[in-house]
């Protein structure tokens, strides 16, 4: 912030000085929307630092939230399913969605947008039962628009 404070400082004093002139805007407002700025992507920063997924052998605890945490608990014990969705930039960036398909109240658990998920997905696999069915899907949002789903085991 004190960076961008200095160049904000220094520019403006270069374009007066060059004499150009910018109509419309002022110094105090440009330095007002810039530290709105840094405020901002400082609290989307923090918010995304304190959002993550803790994996135990019986549950999925998602805990979120910079002043108010929440936190949700997931058992593993009646889990059927486990579907991994990736997307171009996804499989490139290495970050995906992992969805868990209860068995008994037809619920989907999403861990959003997670590092390594095939990482992930392979440690729930090995965790829960022998009976699961497991899918892993690659969407490519390339080709015609369409979704087109391919598997991969």
């Amino acid at each position: 912030a004190c960076v961008l404070l200095f160049m904000s400082v220094s520019l403006s004093d270069f374009i007066q000085n060059a004499g150009f002139e910018i109509p419309g805007i002022s110094i105090p407002l440009y330095l007002l929307l810039v530290c709105i700025k840094t405020v901002v992507t400082c609290f989307v920063i923090m918010q995304w630092l304190n959002e993550y997924y803790e994996i135990s052998p019986t549950l999925i605890i998602h805990r979120k939230g910079i002043l108010f945490r929440s936190e949700e608990k997931y058992p593993l014990n009646h889990m059927k399913k486990i579907k991994l969705d990736q997307s171009l930039l996804g499989r490139i960036l290495n970050y995906g969605t992992i969805s868990l398909e209860d068995a008994f109240k037809v619920e989907k658990v999403n861990l959003y947008q997670i590092h390594n998920p095939i990482r992930y997905a392979a440690i729930l696999e090995d965790i829960l039962p022998d009976e699961i069915e497991s899918i892993h899907e690659v969407r490519r949002h390339l080709f015609d628009g369409e979704n087109a789903d391919i598997s991969v085991t």
